[in-house]
């Protein structure tokens, strides 16, 4: 009885785990694991998309310009097309690129005593 109690306890945690490493709540999906079966839940769960998988490809798409002259996708701090070489101006402010602040807000001009 206790192999079965702790199979079925490990089953619902392994659930949790793949649940946690798709972007998805590791409790939540332990809780109905447990309470519903191990199976079923983890069979259910992989059929929901990866939730990490799209935030990375949205974050790479929020990082991207397209080329004027090819229409391809490069990032957006890039100052020439790596496909067909125009070289983007940067002057004109597209609003992707962002220039550094001529003094950093870290570095403070700090008088010492000797």
């Amino acid at each position: 009885m206790f192999f079965i109690t702790s199979s079925y306890f490990g089953m619902a945690f392994m659930v949790a785990l793949l649940a946690s490493s798709r972007g998805r709540s590791g409790l939540g999906w332990f809780c109905l694991a447990f309470l519903a079966s191990p199976i079923g839940a983890g069979l259910l769960l992989l059929t929901r998309p990866n939730l990490k998988a799209d935030a990375a490809a949205l974050r790479e798409i929020a990082d991207s310009k397209v080329c004027p002259r090819c229409a391809e996708t490069v990032r957006s701090a890039a100052f020439v097309c790596r496909f067909c070489g125009h070289e983007f101006d940067m002057s004109q402010g597209d609003g992707r690129y962002r220039t550094p602040p001529a003094e950093s807000p870290y570095i403070e001009d700090i008088s010492l005593p000797f």
